[in-house]
């Protein structure tokens, strides 16, 4: 952690029907004192996706394969650009959906500039 850093971390326990389940600590960063309500709120969700990951919910989404197979059959790499600072990069998107702000859509870049 870096000295000065603000985190918010809380200990949860994931419990069905009155039944233990699972147990993680969630963890998130704020920057100013008006963002601790949403830091909390990104405490929780990670530590409902840790707890989920301990239970084999969703494996397949770090399962590389499973990866490269859904990419392929759902998703294009596109140019984008930065609105504000214009660098250049490739993103992954659903085919049927569009880069979301501060990102444009752009041609890839020619080889001599």
């Amino acid at each position: 952690m870096v000295v000065g850093e603000k985190v918010v971390t809380r200990e949860y326990a994931l419990v069905v029907h009155g039944r233990f389940i699972a147990q993680a600590r969630g963890e998130c960063q704020y920057f100013s004192d008006e963002t601790i309500p949403t830091a909390g709120e990104g405490c929780k969700s990670n530590a409902l996706l840790r707890c989920c990951k301990d239970l084999g919910i969703a494996s397949e989404l770090w399962d590389p394969r499973f990866i490269r197979d859904f990419k392929k059959a759902h998703c294009h790499e596109m140019w984008v650009e930065h609105v504000v600072n214009k660098k250049r990069r490739q993103i992954w998107t659903r085919k049927d959906g569009e880069p979301a702000y501060p990102y444009q859509k752009v041609g890839p870049r020619s080889g001599a500039a």
